[in-house]
């Protein structure tokens, strides 16, 4: 082979990682720049967050000094009638930084939501490009974007606990695809799998069956 022939060749995977990262960002933005648009709206009104909203914006604002050791308060009641919470504080310490570079507004958790939603999104779409190529992937983003319309734009940006797991559990939907093809995506789909549960009660039976499948 000749020097060019084997400089194109070496270029070959570089350029193939370049092409997979534009076709991820490209798929990314048909979900996130509804979302990103929403978040900028939202900075220009007043919002008052009441009920388990409010209760979420405590918990962020109790950090650090007084970290929350479990998660939001749920329609979880003992015998005695002791309200409880989900099990735990995830994505209260994920948006934290988020909130607190932001300004530590309402507006602050909204944005804060958003763009741990937007990482989500990223990461599920780049397991597709990897397992099935860009044309699944953009079909996977419509997917995603038609969920974020049917829920409506409150599920990207509100901390609601509910919201806050239905992006890990897509993506731990996808790492345990990819881990069933053989790709070493086992640690993703545990974390996402734990964020889930942390974020709902609901998702601690089929979150972890799903884990172990893979």
């Amino acid at each position: 082979m000749s020097e060019a022939g084997a400089a194109l060749s070496l270029d070959a995977p570089d350029r193939a990682a370049e092409r997979s990262r534009r076709d991820v960002a490209v798929a990314a933005a048909l979900v996130l720049v509804p979302l990103a648009v929403t978040v900028v709206v939202l900075a220009f009104r007043n919002w008052y967050p009441t009920g388990d909203l409010a209760q979420a914006e405590m918990r962020l604002r109790s950090l650090p000094s007084n970290p929350p050791l479990v998660g939001a308060a749920g329609r979880i009641v003992s015998d005695d009638g002791v309200q409880g919470n989900h099990p735990g504080p995830a994505f209260f310490w994920a948006a934290y930084p988020f909130y607190l570079l932001l300004g530590r507004s309402a507006w602050a958790s909204e944005a804060a939501v958003a763009i741990l939603g937007a990482a989500w999104v990223t990461t599920g779409l780049w397991l597709v490009r990897r397992l099935a190529g860009a044309a699944v992937m953009i079909g996977t983003a419509v997917t995603f974007g038609v969920l974020l319309g049917g829920y409506g734009l409150d599920a990207g940006t509100q901390l609601w606990n509910p919201w806050m797991a239905l992006w890990p559990f897509a993506v731990l939907v996808l790492a345990v695809w990819a881990a069933l093809a053989g790709r070493r995506t086992l640690p993703l789909a545990v974390g996402a799998a734990s964020w889930a549960v942390q974020a709902h009660a609901g998702y601690s039976v089929v979150a972890p069956a799903l884990v172990m499948t893979a």
